[in-house]
Order: C-alpha cells, then sequence, then structure tokens
C-alpha cells in the first residue's frame, strides 16, 4: 500500500463522517451537501500540510479533485437520510 492508496482512504473515511454529521444535524440535503464537502477538503488538506509540513505544491488541484471526491460521498451518504426522512412524513 502506497501513500496515495492511503491519502485515498483518510479523504473517504474524512468524507464519510462529515457527510454523516452534517446529513444528521440539517434537514436541507443541499446545505449538508455542500457544507460537508467544503468542512472535508479543507480537513484533508490540513491532514496533508501536518503530515508534509509544507503545502503541497499541487494543493489547489489536489483540494478540486479532493471535494469532488467528497461531494460525490457526501451525494451518496444523504440518499438513506433523504429517504428516511420522508417516509417518516
Amino acid at each position: 500500500m502506497n501513500e496515495g492508496s492511503i491519502g485515498l482512504y483518510i479523504l473517504c473515511g474524512i468524507s464519510i463522517l462529515t457527510a454523516i454529521g452534517f446529513h444528521y444535524k440539517l434537514k436541507k440535503p443541499i446545505l449538508a451537501t455542500i457544507l460537508s464537502t467544503f468542512l472535508a477538503s479543507i480537513a484533508f488538506q490540513v491532514i496533508v500540510y501536518l503530515q508534509l509540513g509544507h503545502l503541497d505544491p499541487f494543493f489547489i488541484i489536489a483540494f478540486v479533485f479532493s471535494s469532488g471526491i467528497t461531494f460525490l460521498i457526501s451525494l451518496f451518504v444523504g440518499i438513506p437520510f433523504i429517504y428516511y426522512r420522508r417516509k417518516r412524513l
């Protein structure tokens, strides 16, 4: 297992945890998705900064890429919350 795959596992873990937290707390799924995407991407870049000791030279590209991944994960995590809330009404 190399650093790239470990980084993707960490990114997925952070995005799943933030998505669950935001979708659980917020009633609006779009807002929960956007906020969890932003927080997970920022948290991942902070962790990379702490691990490297400096900003990655391509951190803007990495931020955009991680935002895309976390957005998709947040959408998929939000589906059961949307279904449960609509079924309960």
